[in-house]
């Protein structure tokens, strides 16, 4: 007798936890398919309409860098160039104009570009880039990051570092808030979403807390079915 309501009880946790899982594990399968096939389709070269990209905007204002009619910025883990996205970028840091490059400093590395902003090289720890680098600037032909409170010189060709006696004024970075019509363009393409979705990221901390209790029941699933395999045997 005891066997049996012990059964019983797990046939009804495993067909409720079975019911309540049934619509989201249909998502993810759905998600999992269309990223397997993100090249297919295209989900890297088209963007999520104005009402989606507000999901990425919270409750605060964007800001930006501001430089000769172009607004710089990150959003939805992209650095982007007005409505343009040029490379991944989680927090943008600090920009910098040279005479034929354009650079900027995102989570610590350097996003070289051409004057038409067009993705050159990415430069980081790896290839000799200091770790700390917490602003840039350009002094004409010379390119300067600032690094443990110490500016130094980079050959953008060589990579190679220098010390720099440099005691010039450096202004501080004019951050703006990016127009509306702008971060509601082309910001967040259909790969990112689709990703953010399937992850539960797309609605922050409650959508990652909500895929690990998603998880928890999924393991529950699989052990009350395991142990009613093994008692009904």
């Amino acid at each position: 007798m005891a066997l049996t309501r012990q059964l019983t009880f797990s046939q009804k946790l495993h067909r409720r936890v079975g019911v309540t899982l049934a619509l989201f594990l249909c998502l993810l399968a759905m998600t999992g398919i269309a990223l397997n096939h993100s090249d297919e389709i295209g989900l890297d070269e088209n963007y999520v309409p104005g009402w989606i990209a507000r999901l990425y905007l919270g409750s605060t204002e964007v800001l930006g860098i501001q430089s000769s009619n172009h607004f710089f910025y990150s959003l939805g883990g992209n650095l982007l160039v007005d409505r343009t996205t040029i490379s991944r970028c989680t927090r943008l840091q600090d920009w910098a104009s040279l005479d034929d490059q354009e650079v900027a400093l995102c989570d610590g590395e350097l996003i070289l570009l051409s004057p038409g902003f067009e993705l050159i090289e990415r430069v980081d720890g790896a290839l000799g880039l200091p770790s700390n680098i917490t602003e840039i600037h350009s002094t004409g032909p010379e390119f300067l990051v600032l690094a443990d409170s110490q500016w130094l010189s980079l050959d953008l060709v060589s990579l190679k570092l220098s010390r720099v006696a440099f005691d010039g004024h450096v202004s501080e970075t004019d951050w703006r808030p990016v127009p509306m019509d702008y971060l509601l363009g082309e910001s967040v393409t259909w790969q990112q979403f689709i990703l953010d979705v399937h992850s539960g990221v797309v609605i922050g901390l409650p959508g990652k807390l909500f895929t690990d209790l998603v998880a928890i029941l999924l393991v529950l699933m699989v052990m009350s079915g395991l142990w009613m395999w093994h008692k009904t045997r």
